[in-house]
């Protein structure tokens, strides 16, 4: 993959609190590779990062520290390496790595000067992904023989985490406050909405299938040996090649299996839909202008009015791209937006997906929601309950008001 921490060009909130001197402790969040200089603060990175051979904290000192205290250290499981195992065995290796994570953020809490700790548990996501239909019983697909298969093996996931929080508690000083926070919710997923096979049925997208083959070991390849956009575009500065960043989102989009001369429109994620724009695009063939617009009119037409298998409307909403910012991104943003109506289902960018909708959820049966989970522990909080409509940029303004911080707008 090539999504790292250069890929957003604003800075994360403790990189705006080192400005007040603020020092942060930042564990396992996910895009934070390759890992940026913190000043006091201390960085160990998580998702995307490619291994623990590969430098994922901040300071040269930490990661041997970290190396030599946590010799079981990893960065992540691989979920799909599970799919065709015991699912008890798939559930132990969660708690080995929740165990993992635990100790280590203890490490760190217990050697370095911080004022914020962060750290993010991700095993929780990683089972409800894989395996919400065995024990969430509002999921169309639960049975009770599903919970008896992994209901052990679950209960210890989440003791291991109940004794952590314990023992956090016990940690805490008079003045000090605890976040429990989740980057989303999760719900039940319905299958899957193969975007580009979408595009291709409808004449939009030509499919260079020939491409596939070649392709994949490049990009294993590539993410095992840390390679990001950020990186090339900086070796194209160093060989005198103007543009690098425009160059390198060139490159990685001339890799994709279309056939640019008769392909109009794209996707490469599961939030919308690139326009192979002339003067854009490295093989763009839409004109600017008249062109351009009827597009954009014509698929959201189109997509507002895709029915999914369940007989409901599959969009909420589609919108065009610059209509969806409230202020100018100084970063590339897709043509299309769109949302899922109730996130049933997971559109798909893939391009080797052989129908519109794929619905085996065997290992795929949970999904994110919007609404997530928010609670707050220390002075002052004890009788107060936050508003329902608490957002998750929120987040960001509550912690500079603990620390007394003045926030930006």
């Amino acid at each position: 993959t090539f999504i790292s921490s250069g890929t957003c060009p604003y800075p994360a909130f403790w990189e705006y609190l080192e400005r007040f001197k603020i020092r942060s402790l930042i564990y396992n969040v996910p895009i934070t590779y390759p890992p940026k200089s913190t000043g006091d603060s201390v960085l160990v990175s998580g998702m995307f990062t490619p291994s623990k051979n590969s430098r994922f904290a901040s300071k040269e000192d930490v990661q041997k520290s970290i190396l030599e205290n946590v010799p079981e250290f990893f960065i992540d499981i691989v979920k799909n390496d599970f799919r065709d195992k015991p699912k008890e065995l798939f559930i132990e290796s969660l708690i080995n790595m929740l165990r993992m994570r635990i100790k280590t953020f203890k490490f760190l809490l217990e050697n370095y000067p911080y004022d914020l700790g962060m750290v993010v548990f991700t095993a929780f996501d990683r089972l409800q992904h894989c395996l919400l239909d065995h024990f969430d019983r509002e999921h169309p697909c639960f049975t009770e023989e599903k919970l008896k298969e992994i209901e052990k093996p679950l209960k210890n996931l989440f003791a291991v985490f109940d004794d952590f929080l314990g023992d956090l508690y016990k940690r805490l000083e008079k003045d000090d406050y605890v976040i429990f926070v989740s980057d989303h919710g999760f719900g039940y997923n319905s299958g899957r909405f193969n975007i580009n096979r979408w595009l291709s049925n409808n004449g939009y997208l030509k499919i260079n299938a020939s491409k596939k083959q070649m392709l994949n070991p490049v990009y294993e390849l590539a993410f095992k040996m840390g390679l990001t956009k950020e990186k090339l575009s900086r070796a194209l500065k160093r060989l005198g090649i103007a543009g690098g960043d425009e160059q390198v989102s060139k490159l990685t989009r001339s890799a994709m299996l279309a056939d640019w001369g008769r392909s109009r429109v794209y996707s490469n994620s599961s939030e919308g839909l690139q326009i192979n724009l002339k003067g854009r695009e490295i093989h763009g063939i839409v004109e600017p202008g008249t062109e351009y617009d009827d597009l954009i009119s014509d698929l959201i037409r189109r997509l507002e009015n895709i029915t999914a298998p369940d007989g409901n409307k599959l969009f909420e909403w589609v919108k065009r791209g610059r209509d969806f910012f409230r202020h100018p991104v100084s970063f590339r943003v897709p043509d299309i937006f769109y949302s899922v109506s109730e996130d049933r289902y997971v559109v798909d960018p893939s391009y080797n997906k052989p129908g519109e909708f794929s619905l085996d959820i065997t290992w795929d049966s949970g999904y994110h929601r919007r609404e997530g989970l928010f609670l707050i522990h220390g002075p002052g909080t004890e009788k107060k309950r936050p508003g329902t409509d608490i957002n998750i940029f929120d987040i960001f303004p509550v912690i500079c008001n603990l620390h007394r911080v003045k926030t930006v707008s």
